[in-house]
C-alpha cells in the first residue's frame, strides 16, 4: 500500500512538474570549474595537505559503515585540512574517530555536516550555501577555504579543497593526489557539483 502511494505521488509529481521543481531546489545545477571575478590568491593561509590513502588512517572505517578512509575518506580529509587552516588543528584520523564517537556518519559512511560543529565545540560549523562562483570568491577573499564536490566519473563523487585562485582558475588540494600538488581545479574536473563553507562563531 505504501509503495503504491509513493508511486502515485511520483507519477503525479512528474506529470505536473512539481517533483522536478522540488528536486531542482535541492540539487543545484553544476557550475564551471573556473569562473567568477579574476583574483590572485595563492593560498588562504597555511593548510596541511592530507591524503585519504595515508597508512596512518587509511584503514579506518567511516563510522559504522564498511567504507574505509582510503577509499571514501575525501570528505574527512578536506574537513581536516579546512578546520586546521581555521584554527582547529586535527588530522583525518583524529577527525574520523571524533565524528564516529558523535554519530557523525550516516550508515553509508557519509559525513553528517552538523556534527562538525559538535567536534569543534561550536567554534566552526559547515554551511550549505548557494552554488555560485561569487560565493566561493567571497570565502577566499576572507581567507577561508571552500570544499568543492566534483565527479571523477558519472557515478563517483569526490571532494577537494579550494584554497586559492589564479585569475579565474581555482587552486585546489586533492586528497587523492599522491604528489600533494596544489593544482587548478579545471584540470581535475569540468564542473563543480556542490560546495560547503566553514562558518566561524
Amino acid at each position: 500500500m505504501l509503495y503504491a502511494a509513493v508511486a502515485a505521488v511520483i507519477v503525479v509529481g512528474v506529470a505536473t512538474g512539481v517533483l522536478y521543481a522540488g528536486l531542482k531546489d535541492i540539487i543545484p545545477d553544476p557550475i564551471p570549474a573556473s569562473g567568477g571575478e579574476p583574483l590572485s590568491i595563492s593560498s588562504v593561509g597555511p593548510v596541511p595537505y592530507y591524503l585519504q590513502t595515508d597508512p596512518a588512517w587509511g584503514d579506518l572505517n567511516l563510522g559504522g559503515s564498511d567504507e574505509k578512509m582510503a577509499n571514501a575518506g575525501c570528505t574527512v580529509c578536506c574537513l581536516a585540512m579546512g578546520l586546521s587552516a581555521l584554527g582547529h588543528p586535527v588530522d583525518p584520523g583524529e577527525l574520523c574517530r571524533e565524528l564516529g564517537a558523535l554519530d557523525g556518519f550516516t550508515d553509508a559512511g557519509q559525513v553528517i555536516w552538523r556534527a562538525v560543529a559538535d567536534v569543534t565545540g561550536g567554534e566552526i560549523a559547515v554551511a550549505l550555501p548557494e552554488l555560485t562562483h561569487d560565493t566561493i570568491d567571497a570565502e577566499l577573499a576572507e581567507r577561508r577555504p571552500v570544499m568543492a564536490k566534483i565527479m571523477l566519473s558519472e557515478s563517483v563523487p569526490h571532494w577537494v579543497l579550494i584554497v586559492g585562485k589564479d585569475g579565474r582558475e581555482y587552486r585546489i588540494m586533492d586528497p587523492l593526489d599522491p604528489g600533494k600538488a596544489v593544482s587548478h581545479l579545471s584540470k581535475r574536473s569540468k564542473a563543480i557539483e556542490a560546495i560547503r563553507v566553514f562558518t566561524l562563531e
